[in-house]
């Protein structure tokens, strides 16, 4: 009867569509495309890709329209792909999918995500010298343990993400939630959770990275986003800057700190990856 929305009638909206690949070990992993409006695989040339890591990790990307301060939405329209990888331990697929990442994070979903990039490259979406990736909470984590697991990202945004899993198990309110993952408790599998945890990969970081975190920050305290920074920025010389929001906590809710989010990553991605800003949403 009505129509709230005519305003968005002339706005060219990216298209969204399901894909799979296989994992190492013969696992179909699925995951969410999204392409610039009239983008044409193969008749157009491969595009800078966003790797878009949701949290969770017992959480899925669908395939919907969603505008976030996260990238969905916002990055396609400046002319990106922007891949949503649902890597092991996401819902969705089943108790095993979920219950494969015990004992093997930082390992076997980052593993699922590079060989969702390949996919990628390999079908000529992707340009791999224009990568990118970022998320917030697990998708914030990921993206630290991405970056030191492969210098093939450009830039990077982490958000809210575990740099160093003991001490997230000690100052988190849900300590539980690492111990979930975990085969045991610190002092029982102490390597076990070094492994899990980038801090100890972290010499091997290049890719330059914005941080963001809440200054109240209770399931991802800000330390573990000011360890990060100090690693980056002190010892390694990587080119870095970190965003702390007053008076929030785990995530941003203000109007005012998800518009500071967005306009800093995209500064961020396109100065890295020496992209112009356009709109291209007819607004």
């Amino acid at each position: 009867l009505a129509n709230p929305n005519s305003h968005t009638s002339n706005w060219k909206f990216p298209n969204i569509e399901v894909v799979q690949w296989t994992a190492n070990d013969g696992t179909v992993i699925e995951g969410v495309l999204e392409l610039p409006y009239g983008y044409k695989i193969n008749s157009d040339p491969p595009l800078p890709m966003y790797v878009h890591l949701h949290g969770g990790p017992t959480s899925t990307v669908s395939k919907a329209l969603d505008f976030s301060m996260y990238g969905r939405g916002l990055y396609s329209s400046d002319g990106w792909a922007v891949f949503s990888p649902n890597y092991r331990g996401s819902t969705g697929y089943g108790d095993a999918f979920v219950t494969d990442l015990i004992g093997r994070e930082n390992d076997i979903e980052v593993s699922d995500i590079l060989a969702g990039v390949d996919a990628m490259i390999a079908r000529n979406i992707a340009d791999p010298d224009k990568l990118a990736g970022g998320g917030w909470s697990n998708g914030g984590y990921l993206t630290n343990c991405i970056i030191a697991e492969t210098d093939r990202f450009k830039v990077a945004s982490s958000g809210a993400g575990v740099f160093e899993q003991t001490m997230q198990w000690s100052i988190e309110d849900t300590p539980g939630h690492v111990v979930n993952y975990a085969q045991g408790l610190p002092w029982e599998v102490a390597d076990e959770l070094q492994r899990m945890s980038p801090l100890f990969e972290a010499n091997n970081i290049t890719t330059p990275t914005i941080i963001h975190v809440g200054a109240g920050d209770a399931r991802v305290p800000a330390e573990q986003s000011k360890a990060l920074f100090r690693a980056l920025h002190d010892y390694l010389d990587v080119p870095t800057q970190l965003i702390l929001y007053p008076g929030t906590g785990h995530g941003l809710s203000k109007l005012s700190h998800r518009k500071a989010k967005i306009e800093w990553d995209k500064a961020w991605l396109n100065h890295w990856i020496n992209l112009p800003t356009v709109d291209k949403m007819g607004y």
